[in-house]
């Protein structure tokens, strides 16, 4: 369509009848905001935002046998050439507050944590273009959790009440968790959570079908998935099936002796639980000597590192060596397992 054919167009309804089309309004109203996604989901925003009218374009297509060809874009408008600027405007500081456990028994998940935040920072150090088309600078706030309960609620506390952050971010189990959350829902803060398992975040925090959360989102696997990855490890042995549970008294270990006991018994196995122990521990002579009476050959544990490190060193001393050990926690850094040397 060039410019007369603009000009002499019907008065229907449709922006395209009623007036002569410029470089952004048919921007817009052509889709280009959406195909541009690909270059960036904030560009889209960015052409969505744009409005007026300074310049006219026209462009044409010839069909021949074979090909088709297309017109150059030319700029008809009077007075000197204008394009739309490559650089966003710059909106506000955006802030992001994140809770990590970098000090404490579950320090070994900090040390991913600040794997993860050096990643975001080198991610987003020229800011970010957001829904309203701007270039926003962003700050990650980090608060360590200290790995305790009532730390990370209050340190989340700070970063909404004092910092003004406007999402938080949180992970690695419940107890860590849960507090961080709760503290989001509370205050009304949009906040991303992950590791921790489904059924504890959900219904542990109170929520059901009927009363969802409205401003705490998380994604993570289910109990269900944990357990049939467990049996599925298990039963790759020949074992005797009894199986020695070191579940300790806190939010991470509460949903296996819901969700494990039972269904295991179903297939054949026995669960021998030591009891809820509190952590730290130092001692685990108990749990044991229980274990080798019993003559269980599996190990299901979900343990702070430190405490794994202090229980299998004292397996080892006691004489108790199991065909599967599973701890869960430790098992998932390098740092735990080579504070264990060559008995890892």
């Amino acid at each position: 369509m060039d410019r007369r054919e603009s000009e002499t167009l019907g008065s229907g309804d449709s922006p395209l009848e009623s007036k002569m089309i410029g470089r952004r309004e048919f921007l817009k109203l052509a889709g280009v905001a959406g195909a541009t996604i690909g270059l960036g989901a904030g560009l889209g925003g960015l052409v969505a935002a744009c409005g007026g009218d300074e310049t006219t374009t026209t462009a044409g297509a010839t069909t021949t046998a074979g090909a088709t060809t297309t017109a150059s874009v030319t700029e008809t408008t009077a007075g000197p050439t204008t394009s739309v600027s490559a650089e966003p405007e710059a909106g506000r500081e955006i802030k992001v507050g994140f809770v990590d456990p970098t000090t404490g028994p579950a320090a070994a998940f900090g040390i991913a944590g600040s794997y993860i935040v050096q990643r975001w920072n080198e991610a987003v150090a020229d800011g970010l273009v957001c829904g309203d088309g701007k270039k926003h600078p962003i700050k990650i706030l980090v608060q360590d959790s200290q790995s305790d309960s009532n730390r990370a609620g209050q340190v989340a506390g700070d970063l909404i009440n004092n910092d003004k952050v406007d999402v938080m971010m949180c992970s690695s189990g419940p107890d860590t968790v849960h507090p961080v959350t709760d503290q989001c829902e509370a205050n009304e803060v949009p906040c991303l959570s992950t590791d921790c398992p489904m059924e504890s975040y959900y219904f542990g925090r109170g929520a059901t079908p009927d009363t969802p959360f409205k401003w705490t989102y998380h994604v993570f696997w289910g109990m269900d998935e944990i357990y049939a990855n467990s049996v599925d490890m298990w039963d790759q042995l020949d074992t005797n099936k009894k199986v020695a549970a070191m579940w300790p008294n806190n939010a991470s270990a509460a949903p296996y002796r819901t969700y494990y006991v039972e269904p295991m018994s179903k297939l054949g196995y026995t669960c021998i639980d030591a009891g809820a122990y509190n952590e730290p521990s130092d001692d685990f002579t108990q749990q044991i000597s229980l274990f080798k009476k019993e003559g269980c050959e599996i190990l299901q544990g979900v343990m702070a590192p430190p405490d794994f490190t202090n229980f299998w060193k004292q397996c080892k001393q006691q004489g108790w060596t199991p065909k599967v050990a599973e701890g869960i926690k430790p098992t998932l850094f390098p740092s735990a397992m080579e504070a264990l040397g060559e008995i890892a």
